[in-house]
């Protein structure tokens, strides 16, 4: 109610902005009670808890009706066959889930509704409705931009982790906790609560699962499942710098709500009682079930209380999600005088019986379980260690930190299934690999992680014995490249990929090589199979090019522009053999559900951007316009073409883009068809012209330059290409003045629009990639200039030269200048998960990407770097 009426008066504000200024007034409001010791600690977490569940029900009302007037209202079908509506809801885990919010938490959700179903406006699927639902609640909740991030939502404890669809249908989430999910994932599913939407839907949930949280399995089993958790915490957190952890330390927070869980998952299923998410009240009733003693729930809720209370005055001062205790003595004072203490060493005489009253416990509960550690194996030579040692010159992780993560790593891959190999080739393999990565640390620690994902899915996976060569290309993989590693921990099968020779996926392979492969492959599969299979095929040949990328000797840089050429149109024909892939598979659907007239389906895409221009790289998207021809007449009976055609482009894209569980292909963008967001999904060819030569701005003129058919029949293909040049030309031959103070000043905009003024953006910002684009594409305008057969932005700069509208030296500069850009771009798509335009604030970060592109230091990148942006700002002035 609160929500409403602060809503009411400040309508002028977007929704992100409003929601944020309310969450600030509350959390004002909640600190001063919390402060002034007006509340307990249950009312201060129940209170953010409740203002979490307010604004996530009210982020859903408003993302929901948008796409209710678009696509009309989801719906499934009953047991007795009426048509009723889809529900929808979010699950609330961890502390929101037990009302025990911090005031700097994460919120920790599930995406699920009742049933696969379509909807009554479009007949898009229930699946796709609710998805984009989920999308656009998280993006207005968690946006940085504007006012700041409202809260940061977290969705890896959904079914699969981060690798699973963003929303699950009932059945599915019942059938992942009966079959698949760990001991872990049910463990999370106690504080599993109906945080806004249908509350019905998450009780029924919650309800036939209650069997698979509450297993009546033997007490031993239960703690030994929680207890391997919490010393994998415990590894991690040895490993951090900082003071002592009041969450995941030794007796801290974490160990409190294990002892909780794990005597819950034991006697819960005989003792319903017993089920509650709350931590206090759950301490209270293992008392009352003479499963703690009255001295042992005395502590553990007082040492709770008083950890939870320093949490609270720790993420008080600036919002940080922090649990570290400072370690400047001023700032230890200031902490305990927030606590209520006059020194620190009045503080710390509290802090640390509370924490021993905790392990006591702990050790008195889990002692049961007769784990011995798992760190049981033979300490590898010194000389061996001495050698890993050599390794770590220029790092900022220290030698210790190197050496624990080694020895970690090397006993995952020890306890690895049907592993051939002796402790000592692991070894070897390993620091044979540390000698050619930027990040040792992050090797490692990926090392681990991909020899767990492997333990993991052994059962699923064919028999594989792992070879010296191919941990060592683990190891070279993890340090340089975020994004391949992750594939392979979320793909452990593709090991089998590794440790080949490196020449074979850069063979010149065709789109249409790719196509007849995955064709092949895909025949006679329903739908849904095809998705999924096109998605492991496609990962196959992804990796194999990036171990071609990453493992291969990079010479001189034009020999490495060379090659960087060559993964790019081999990603763009990938790419082209999916977008033609994905768009049959849509047509053949979609002629299923119609009644084709005989008509033959006449239509083009055409890819802009860097799909245009043959320059796919990790994780670009594919910017397209679909383009179909009325001519012939209608191609199915029921509806228009235009209708059928943004059916097919719809489901074209569900295709290609769906997060399923085994990942997505390619985000497309649609923005640049006639009419941008508000145009039609697909657009006739007379549409297409009417709008390029009557309503386009300059900046989509500039943009369909880069237009080149990627997919369709090859006449027809033929026809719109030519078309769209001619037209752009005979807009351009106007007013050379007009046409260059518009381009200045669309660039100019873009500059101060999207380069952050904090960082060094080597897109947007000054002498970018868009000052090389703005420049040539003026010039091919200017001049009647079509692209040269070889499409890409350095083989245009050489084709102006020729034709002595660039100077030599104007040449040369920007074939460096973006020939430099290019291959930094490059490699911050390789070492990051995502890309991103700009250098990475963090030193070691950049250090790690000047040696990527064969620097020694940072210094010398960051000149060349400067340099670079000034010669192309420079040209980039000269030309308009």
């Amino acid at each position: 109610e609160d929500l409403a009426r602060f809503v009411a008066i400040n309508l002028s504000l977007t929704e992100s902005a409003r929601l944020a200024r309310f969450k600030r007034r509350e959390l004002l409001r909640i600190y001063l009670r919390d402060c002034l010791n007006l509340a307990t600690l249950s009312e201060t977490t129940a209170e953010l808890s409740y203002l979490a569940d307010g604004i996530l029900e009210r982020t859903l009302e408003v993302c929901y009706q948008p796409l209710l007037n678009r696509y009309g209202r989801p719906q499934i079908i009953d047991e007795r066959g009426r048509v009723i509506p889809a529900e929808f809801a979010i699950i609330g885990l961890g502390k929101l889930g037990s009302f025990e919010l911090n005031y700097s938490s994460d919120i920790d959700i599930i995406f699920i509704y009742s049933a696969d179903g379509e909807t009554s406006g479009t007949n898009v699927s229930n699946k796709y409705f609710f998805t984009k639902l989920a999308e656009t609640l998280v993006k207005t909740i968690s946006s940085p931009l504007g006012e700041g991030v409202v809260f940061r939502i977290d969705l890896r404890l959904r079914p699969r982790g981060r690798e699973g669809d963003l929303v699950v249908s009932l059945a599915e989430m019942l059938r992942y906790y009966t079959n698949e999910s760990q001991n872990w994932e049910r463990q999370a599913l106690i504080r599993a609560r109906a945080s806004a939407g249908n509350s019905s839907l998450v009780e029924r949930f919650l309800t036939e699962l209650q069997d698979q949280i509450y297993k009546p399995e033997p007490l031993i089993d239960a703690l030994r499942s929680v207890k391997q958790t919490k010393e994998k915490i415990d590894s991690d957190v040895a490993k951090r710098s900082g003071g002592y952890n009041v969450k995941l330390g030794k007796g801290g927070i974490r160990e409190v709500e294990f002892i909780l869980q794990a005597l819950q998952i034991c006697y819960g299923g005989q003792d319903a009682w017993l089920r509650t998410p709350q931590t206090l009240m759950g301490l209270q009733r293992l008392t009352d079930k003479n499963l703690l003693s009255d001295n042992e729930h005395t502590q553990l809720a007082q040492a709770y209380t008083f950890l939870r209370m320093v949490e609270h005055r720790l993420q008080m001062e600036h919002g940080l999600q922090t649990h570290s205790l400072p370690t400047s003595d001023e700032k230890l004072l200031l902490l305990a005088r927030r606590c209520g203490y006059d020194t620190y060493a009045a503080f710390d005489q509290h802090l640390q019986p509370h924490c021993q009253n905790v392990q006591s416990v702990y050790n008195r509960v889990f002692g049961q379980t007769e784990i011995k550690s798992s760190n049981k194996f033979n300490i590898l030579s010194q000389s061996v260690l001495n050698f890993s040692r050599q390794t770590q010159k220029n790092l900022t992780a220290s030698i210790a930190n190197i050496e624990s993560l080694f020895q970690e790593a090397l006993l995952e891959l020890t306890n690895v299934p049907n592993i051939k190999l002796t402790q000592t080739e692991i070894a070897e393999a390993i620091v044979a690999g540390l000698n050619t990565t930027v990040n040792s640390a992050r090797s490692l620690r990926r090392l681990r992680d991909f020899s767990l994902s492997l333990r993991s899915e052994s059962e699923k996976l064919p028999t594989q014995t792992l070879t010296q060569k191919q941990i060592q290309e683990l190891v070279i993989i993890g340090g340089n490249s975020q994004y391949f590693i992750q594939i392979l921990i979320s793909h452990p099968y593709l090991l089998s990929l590794l440790g080949k020779p490196l020449d074979e996926p850069i063979k010149s392979t065709t789109k249409e090589q790719f196509y007849q492969r995955f064709s092949l492959a895909l025949e006679g599969l329903s739908l849904d199979q095809a998705s999924v299979a096109l998605r492991l095929y496609w990962h196959e040949e992804i990796l194999k090019l990036g171990c071609y990328d990453l493992l291969s000797a990079k010479a001189e840089f034009t020999e490495s522009l060379q090659e960087l050429r060559k993964i790019n149109l081999l990603q763009t024909a990938l790419a082209e053999a999916c977008l033609q892939i994905a768009t049959e598979l849509a047509c053949s659907e979609l002629l299923t559900k119609f009644s084709s007239t005989g008509v033959p389906l006449t239509y083009t895409i055409l890819g802009l951007g860097r799909l245009g221009h043959c320059g796919i790289d990790y994780s670009s998207d594919l910017d397209i316009v679909f383009v179909y021809s009325d001519q012939s007449g209608s191609v199915v009976n029921e509806i228009t073409n235009q209708e059928f055609f943004a059916k097919l482009v719809t489901l074209m894209v569900q295709i290609l883009s769906a997060l399923k569980r085994e990942g997505m292909l390619y985000r497309v963008d649609l923005r640049l068809r006639p009419d941008g967001k508000n145009g039609l999904l697909a657009t006739s060819f007379e549409n297409l012209q009417n709008y390029l030569q009557e309503r386009a701005a300059i900046w989509e003129l500039l943009a369909y330059l880069k237009a080149r058919a990627v997919v369709g029949q090859a006449n027809f293909c033929q026809q719109v290409e030519s078309r769209v040049l001619e037209l752009l030309f005979s807009r351009s031959t106007k007013d050379f003045e007009i046409l260059s103070n518009e381009i200045k000043e669309i660039r100019l905009r873009l500059q101060n629009q999207k380069a952050s003024k904090a960082s060094m953006d080597f897109k947007f910002g000054v002498g970018g990639m868009l000052d090389v684009y703005f420049a040539t594409r003026y010039l091919q305008l200017k001049h009647h200039i079509p692209d040269p057969q070889n499409r890409g932005t350095l083989s245009l700069i050489t084709h102006l030269a020729e034709k002595n509208l660039l100077t030599a030296n104007q040449a040369s500069l920007l074939q460096k200048g973006y020939g430099f850009l290019r291959q930094l771009d490059h490699k911050i798509r390789l070492q990051l998960e995502r890309p991103q335009t700009y250098l990475p604030h963090n030193s070691s970060q950049q250090l790690e990407i000047a040696k990527q592109l064969g620097y020694k230091e940072e210094a010398s990148f960051l000149k060349d770097y400067q340099e670079h942006l000034l010669a192309i700002r420079q040209v980039y002035q000269e030309i308009i």
